[in-house]
């Protein structure tokens, strides 16, 4: 006969009172003090009602808490995610970390979101300014400008790449906010593809922009114009196909050319 119980739980989600049962205690590890209530117990988990284990990662790995240890080998050992002690629960710390899916404590995830967010905000936000004052110093110094110059030929930020370093910045910061509340109270699987998705948010701008760098030439990345400083180019050659004499608009010029004063 199944029934209905209202839940009383901690900060892991453990089963500890509710309507219709008696109060439970458990050990650092998830021994239970008592059986008889609502099958979630430890860590928010049901145990097996034979064996008192829990099999986590939708029975990856079976953990007993009297032993304080899985059954079986972590996949992920020694060299990747599950560490070296391919048996242990949570790294030895039960307290502060949870494993619902028998490989690495739930901690890790939010924990790379975190590092993953503040990165992508630090790069989009450095983005940001930079384009803001590339902006604001064209804008100002617009009509100073001689034609050809290398000051007039270096381009204003496209509308897209500022659009994109937004976003990147907004998806940094929810995903800080979401990591540091996930690592604070681990809450429900939702969560975890919401970090993946705004960590993607987050980085795609960077990926973007070094997809961009590896597919351009040297003078591509860096689009100046070479010309004699200061120079004024008549009206009639503004408008004509090539360009005026002693003006080098070679992008391979060599640099001692351009340095050369005429």
């Amino acid at each position: 006969m199944s029934a209905t119980y209202l839940l009383g739980t901690d900060r892991q989600q453990s089963t500890l009172c509710g309507s219709g049962f008696a109060a439970r205690a458990y050990s650092p590890y998830g021994a239970p003090s008592a059986t008889a209530g609502p099958a979630l117990g430890y860590a928010g988990h049901p145990p097996d009602p034979l064996t008192g284990h829990h099999h986590l990662g939708n029975g990856y790995r079976a953990y007993n808490p009297h032993l304080q240890r899985f059954n079986a080998p972590d996949r992920l050992s020694p060299f990747d995610k599950g560490g070296l002690n391919s048996y242990a629960y949570c790294v030895g710390d039960p307290i502060n970390r949870r494993d619902p899916s028998g490989h690495e404590p739930e901690w890790l995830l939010p924990a790379l979101a975190v590092a993953t967010s503040l990165f992508g905000m630090f790069s989009s936000g450095l983005k940001i300014r930079s384009m803001y004052k590339v902006t604001k110093t064209y804008k100002a110094r617009i009509e100073g400008f001689t034609p050809a110059s290398a000051e007039a030929s270096v381009p204003l930020p496209r509308k897209l790449d500022a659009a994109l370093a937004g976003v990147s910045f907004v998806a940094g910061t929810a995903g800080l906010v979401l990591g540091v509340a996930r690592i604070a109270k681990p809450g429900e699987e939702w969560q975890s593809w919401a970090l993946f998705g705004l960590g993607l948010l987050s980085m795609g701008p960077m990926a973007i922009d070094a997809w961009r760098l590896r597919g351009a030439k040297p003078w591509e990345r860096y689009p100046i114009i070479r010309g004699e400083r200061h120079q004024t180019i008549p009206a009639s050659a503004r408008t004509s196909s090539n360009p005026p004499p002693g003006i080098n608009l070679d992008p391979r010029a060599s640099a001692k050319s351009i340095r050369s004063p005429g």
